[in-house]
């Protein structure tokens, strides 16, 4: 959607999804850096799997459960550190 309104918008779009699960592998302990680890790879590669095919956009595509578990783990990791 943000490519019909324009390349600009497209673009820092896509770059904010990249950077969404950065947070994780930055601020992460030695303790949790696996699963961090773990959680950021599985959000990458919903939001990869969109450019090699025909797949729904990863966040509202898939429904409310990405956002919802992205939720349960910050809530998490913030309460584990």
């Amino acid at each position: 959607m943000l490519h019909d309104l324009s390349a600009v918008l497209s673009i820092i779009g896509i770059v904010a999804l990249f950077w969404i699960p950065v947070y994780f592998l930055i601020s992460s302990s030695k303790k949790n850096r696996t699963i961090c680890i773990g959680v950021a790879l599985y959000y990458w590669l919903m939001i990869l799997s969109t450019f090699i095919g025909n797949f729904p956009v990863p966040f509202m595509g898939y429904g409310i459960s990405p956002i919802l578990g992205y939720y349960i783990f910050l809530i998490w990791f913030i309460h584990e550190t």
